[in-house]
């Protein structure tokens, strides 16, 4: 799907109705195989709450959750369908959620019905959400993720259910290139393939040139004696097709470039000193060198504000700005290690939601239409 279509993902209305103040609405199931058929019929008019993944490679809603007798463990699916009341409309709705591997984290995927289907689909939104918030934090997750278009009217039920926006992004599209196939050639001097072995580097670089309310949102400040994990930087939905470049000087990486090349569209990450931006540009050409040799499609860049620099270089190198999408955070409530005398149960804390980072780029962000 070509990445304009973030402009057009939007659902409607922002009217919300508060949460029973009983906890769990009895209306809101987990999924079960007898909800198959329910569940095939509204994953076809749903909408996607994460569009780098829908954009990407799109799962399938009901194989996800069919695969995933265990919601929550590993990086499998939890799904939740919402069946309205004898006094209500007929209106059905469900939510699914993907754990990401190794993090206590989770991205909330796909929700139906769509925003504008009808006066009550924001409450529906609004119960889905609070209620997959609540089942995450009991099973250890520490914050959930939603990424929409900085459009999206849906936007409003998504900021009443709990979630902070935290930064913007502008993505910038490339067509694609084609370059011959066969062995990669030699790199620049300087620069190499990411290894498994750079994670650790990778995480100081990441420390060094984000700011921390994105640190803190994004979950790299550890906590609790917890070591960084080699997963942190990787993409949640296929780890292992993540690749990259690196551009190392004096036995310091000073810029990486990370790919995930996808059914519909490659995706580029930059990373790396905004106030030195040459090696980032040395990583752009052997990235997109790379990705020519897999196959010509297009390639999205998001940029963040404090990465503006980087944006001459992108449209130097044939991206132009696209669309905006802003990245949403939920903190649920989380376990903490505290010495005490005799054994206490673990207590659960409540995160402190982060504010939205302004996205005063160099480039100016696209204009719908």
């Amino acid at each position: 799907m070509h990445p304009d279509a973030v402009r057009g993902v939007s659902h409607g209305n922002r009217n919300c109705r508060s949460f029973s103040a009983s906890g769990i609405d009895p209306l809101i199931r987990p999924f079960g195989l007898r909800n198959s058929l329910r569940l095939q019929s509204l994953a076809r008019r749903s909408a996607p709450l994460q569009l780098e993944q829908f954009f990407n490679s799109p799962q399938n809603v009901f194989w996800a959750a069919v695969s995933a007798p265990l919601p929550w463990l590993g990086s499998g699916a939890a799904t939740y369908l919402y069946e309205p009341a004898l006094d209500e409309a007929p209106m059905h709705g469900f939510v699914q959620a993907v754990k990401r591997l190794g993090r206590p984290e989770a991205d909330l995927t796909r929700i139906a019905p769509l925003h504008d289907a009808g006066p009550q689909a924001a409450s529906i939104w609004q119960l889905l959400l609070e209620r997959v918030a609540q089942d995450a934090g009991e099973h250890g997750i520490q914050r959930l993720y939603v990424c929409l278009g900085n459009d999206d009217e849906a936007a409003g039920s998504v900021a009443a259910s709990g979630f902070a926006p935290y930064i913007q992004e502008t993505l910038f599209r490339h067509p694609g290139v084609s370059t011959p196939k066969g062995g990669q050639g030699a790199l620049p001097e300087g620069v190499r393939s990411q290894a498994e072995t750079d994670s650790l580097a990778l995480q100081r670089l990441h420390c060094r040139h984000t700011p921390p309310l994105v640190q803190q949102a994004e979950g790299m400040q550890t906590g609790n004696g917890e070591g960084p994990s080699s997963l942190d930087l990787r993409k949640w939905w296929q780890p292992e097709r993540v690749e990259g470049f690196v551009y190392q000087a004096n036995g310091d990486i000073l810029a990486v470039s990370q790919i995930t090349r996808g059914r519909n569209v490659h995706w580029l990450h930059l990373m790396g000193d905004p106030a030195a931006p040459e090696p980032i540009s040395v990583l752009l050409k052997c990235s997109l060198d790379a990705l020519g040799r897999y196959s010509e499609r297009p390639v999205l860049c998001p940029l963040r504000p404090y990465q503006s620099s980087f944006g001459p270089l992108l449209q130097e190198a044939g991206f132009e700005p696209d669309a905006a999408v802003t990245r949403f955070v939920k903190h649920t409530t989380s376990m903490v290690r505290k010495p005490a005398a005799v054994p206490l149960a673990a207590e659960r804390v409540e995160a402190t939601l982060p504010t939205l980072a302004p996205a005063d780029v160099s480039v100016p962000p696209p204009v719908a239409g």
